[in-house]
């Protein structure tokens, strides 16, 4: 079984089984210090700029019953919304509880714009979808653009700007704008797709919504990243990655005095995907790595302007979470620092359905609480962790990787075969 898994785990991004790994980072505007922290096992939440996080698990959200990774958008006020099969799921009290919207249709992707209103798409095979919003954050109606042909599948906004994307019953992409013109169609001439292949939306320009970066996934090279100056009437491949493309992200660096784009990857490493190198590009096109970065899975702008980044938890970065300051990158968290589940009333959906799970994670992590500060945490006397192409934690927690490993067991043992989705992250 365990063999099984490790092959899967460089197609999607597992919900169990794999490598734990942080694969999003939201920020609530209106509260700067509160983190939210998407993993492979379930949701993490801070509110004190991520000294302590605790966990929220797939059951509360409502996936728990599949190895798909949700996409989440989090509004100014902390309101938190997750993608589903069964409609989208939001929480108003900080990840207590979860209710239901957009009824029983899979809800493909999730994003928030300047006014805070709620964009969300589904993509459901055999239904009629369309791209629903909530200016109020919570009453969804239509944005009128239903298709009985469509699989609606990714939505991005920017600047008064609205770009969906999707594939017809052919397995053709197709891709659509708005603004206050109406919905009208947009060119992929330039862009090279394979049948069923999909195009993420990962990046609109805030400056100027006519810059647009795409994804084409299921290129059997890689994926591939492409550009947009004049709202999509042409297309320029800007990188390319025998990998994973997970997320663009348009940031001024502390200490600089330009723009930069960011692109955060995941690639093979032995039988898993881990993060992978980060590339910046001034001009939006010629890419090279990132100064100093560690490997990132993810990367997104806090609301202090600072970047924060998916790092690797093992040797040689010792980071789940960092942020980079002008002075370069800092460890925030690791996962032995876990504190433990989100504390909620006794009658809440996250009492009744996580804490009694809260035991397989910490068998796996072995946490020894928060060590609030900013230092990164050399390796363990006894030698370094694992490298993350075994299947094991590699916190750099001093314990023994058998135990480890029995936790990881245990886990995947207690599952069973689960519905799947390619990883993104935060954007």
């Amino acid at each position: 079984m365990l063999l099984l898994l490790a092959l899967v785990a460089p197609v999607v991004a597992r919900a169990d089984g794999g490598i734990p790994q942080t694969l999003q980072i939201h920020f609530a505007a209106d509260k700067p210090d509160s983190l939210y922290v998407v993993t492979n096992y379930g949701l993490l939440v801070s509110d004190d700029a991520g000294c302590t996080f605790r966990w929220i698990c797939e059951q509360n959200v409502g996936y728990g019953s599949s190895a798909y990774i949700p996409q989440f958008a989090v509004g100014h006020d902390g309101t938190i919304y997750a993608t589903g099969f069964a409609g989208l799921r939001i929480s108003t009290d900080g990840g207590c509880s979860f209710a239901g919207a957009i009824g029983e249709t899979f809800v493909t992707d999730v994003d928030i714009d300047e006014a805070n209103a709620v964009w969300a798409v589904t993509g459901e095979a055999g239904r009629t979808n369309d791209v629903y919003l909530a200016t109020d954050g919570a009453t969804f109606v239509s944005a009128n653009l239903s298709s009985n042909t469509i699989r609606w599948l990714s939505i991005k906004n920017a600047a008064g700007r609205t770009y969906v994307s999707g594939v017809d019953n052919t397995g053709a992409v197709q891709m659509r704008r708005k603004d206050n013109a109406g919905w009208n169609p947009v060119s992929i001439a330039g862009i090279a797709t394979t049948m069923n292949a999909k195009l993420d939306i990962v990046a609109v320009d805030r400056a100027n919504p006519d810059i647009v970066y795409v994804v084409a996934t299921e290129h059997p090279d890689g994926d591939r990243l492409y550009r947009t100056t004049d709202g999509g009437s042409s297309w320029k491949l800007v990188f390319q990655l025998e990998g994973v493309i997970t997320g663009v992200t348009l940031a001024r660096l502390p200490g600089e005095g330009t723009d930069k784009v960011i692109v955060s990857t995941m690639v093979r490493k032995g039988l898993v995907l881990v993060g992978g190198p980060a590339m910046a590009a001034s001009d939006g096109e010629t890419f090279g790595p990132l100064d100093g970065a560690p490997t990132l899975a993810c990367t997104t702008v806090a609301p202090d302007g600072r970047l924060f980044g998916c790092g690797a938890n093992w040797e040689p970065d010792y980071m789940a979470v960092g942020r980079r300051d002008a002075d370069g990158w800092k460890k925030v968290w690791r996962f032995v620092e876990l504190l433990g589940p989100l504390d909620c009333g006794a009658d809440s959906q996250q009492n009744m359905m996580c804490n009694s799970r809260y035991g397989n994670v910490e068998m796996t992590f072995q946490p020894t609480g928060p060590v609030c500060g900013e230092h990164i945490i050399p390796p363990p006397p006894d030698g370094p962790p694992p490298p993350p192409d075994h299947p094991g934690c590699g916190c750099d927690s001093g314990r023994p990787t058998s135990l480890i490993w029995v936790g990881l067991l245990f886990v995947i043992s207690s599952r069973s075969a689960r519905r799947s989705r390619r990883p993104r992250a935060s954007r």
